[in-house]
């Protein structure tokens, strides 16, 4: 039967919006996380704003507010998920991190696998929708791309990155930092992350070959090789690039012609 408000027995959209509401913010509340009274800036909704879209950005505050760790990603997707099945799929920015939490969640999986080097290639950014959560996801990746690097190269002390500096501008930094305090070791290794992490970089690779080609001189140095010693000294000075120890193997080679002038004849 008709009446004036719709049909009898059916509930309307609003009603609807409301019993949803009350659902998912049960859901979010279990977490800890407040509901935010006002929308948060950078999420793309439809104007004038449908109940539907005005939960989708208050609820997706409070998923956002909990994720603090890659640990809390799974129960983030989740909740996620719930919101999308209830038509929060249509917001462009729901879609979007769903996406960001599949690619940490893939990461997540890969470093437990002992897959680093697949960890260390996942896309830096995969949210094309601009919002104030790009920084927060961004760190998320970081943390589990910067576990894979103390596992797989034994490099500790890395620290963490500024927000919203990416991770193979954060390892070049590091790079620049071993650089200045002559660690060539860490040096090599910070090299070949920063070209695994970017899908191959011919230049950083051929500032490494000096690196190591100024290692394998200082070995061959200390064990008497010094004609093999002096090789792989030119080798280094032979590459180019501001991460070279170029002036370290000049001083190399300046000190064998003085103690062993014999090599150069």
């Amino acid at each position: 039967m008709r009446t004036r408000g719709g049909y009898e027995g059916l509930i309307t959209s609003k009603e609807l919006a409301d019993r949803y509401a009350a659902l998912v913010q049960k859901q979010v509340g279990s977490s800890g996380v407040k509901k935010q009274d006002e929308p948060q800036q950078g999420i793309a909704t439809n104007s004038p704003a449908s109940g539907a879209e005005s939960l989708d950005v208050t609820t997706l505050a409070g998923i956002m507010a909990s994720l603090k760790t890659p640990d809390d990603v799974k129960e983030a997707a989740g909740k996620l998920s719930l919101l999308k099945d209830t038509g929060g799929d249509n917001n462009p920015l729901v879609r979007s991190i769903g996406i960001e939490l599949g690619e940490i969640t893939r990461m997540q999986k890969e470093l437990m696998d002992g897959a680093y080097p697949m960890v260390l290639v996942g896309n830096e950014y995969l949210n094309r929708t601009p919002s104030q959560y790009d920084d927060q996801l961004l760190a998320l990746r970081n943390k589990i791309k910067i576990q894979a690097v103390e596992k797989a190269f034994h490099l500790k002390d890395l620290g963490e990155p500024r927000p919203g500096v990416g991770f193979p501008r954060f390892i070049y930094e590091a790079a620049e930092a071993a650089f200045e305090k002559q660690q060539w070791e860490r040096l090599s290794s910070l090299l070949m992350i920063y070209s695994k992490s970017v899908g191959g970089c011919g230049h950083s690779e051929s500032m490494n070959d000096g690196v190591r080609a100024y290692l394998a001189g200082q070995q061959l140095e200390k064990v008497g090789l010094y004609r093999f010693a002096l090789q792989q000294y030119a080798n280094c000075i032979g590459q180019s690039g501001s991460l070279v120890p170029h002036d370290q193997a000049v001083s190399a080679v300046e000190r064998l012609r003085k103690e062993h002038p014999e090599v150069f004849q």
